[in-house]
């Protein structure tokens, strides 16, 4: 059985430059927001704040954010990408952030030395204060 094409709807016409950014990630977009509402971003960055040593450079919660949706985006998992990112302006934008506040490779590779053993046991107490959070917001 044959369906019926509907004229009404738009056809591409003509192809022309534009200075919009594109993005093919824009997915990423809404689970940011959703990341940031559930304030996961402000609770780590309370627990984590101290591994940054001064006030140099990128804030914590930049350093948390590019991370986590580097995690869930999967497109490219090389360390690399990191150093690709911070050229892509519509990456940038994205994130809501400016292309000069995008992280290396090697500011990333230097945030996740941070962690040792001890700081570990910062990530356990965090857990507990999610759950404990998420049955608080299902009540």
């Amino acid at each position: 059985m044959e369906k019926k094409s509907d004229s009404k709807q738009a056809k591409i016409t003509k192809i022309e430059v534009t200075t919009d950014k594109i993005s093919g990630r824009g997915g990423l977009f809404f689970f940011i927001k959703y990341v940031e509402n559930i304030r996961f971003f402000t609770l780590f960055e309370n627990y984590f704040r101290f591994i940054k040593g001064s006030c140099k450079g990128l804030s914590c919660f930049e350093f948390i954010k590019q991370p986590v949706v580097w995690f869930i985006d999967g497109t490219d998992t090389s360390m690399q990408s990191f150093d690709r990112r911070k050229c892509d302006e519509s990456y940038a934008s994205l994130l809501e952030n400016r292309p000069d506040r995008m992280a290396t490779s090697h500011q990333i590779k230097r945030m996740f030395h941070k962690f040792s053993f001890i700081r570990q046991m910062v990530f356990r107490s965090v857990l507990p204060d999610m759950f404990t959070w998420r049955l608080l917001r299902l009540k």
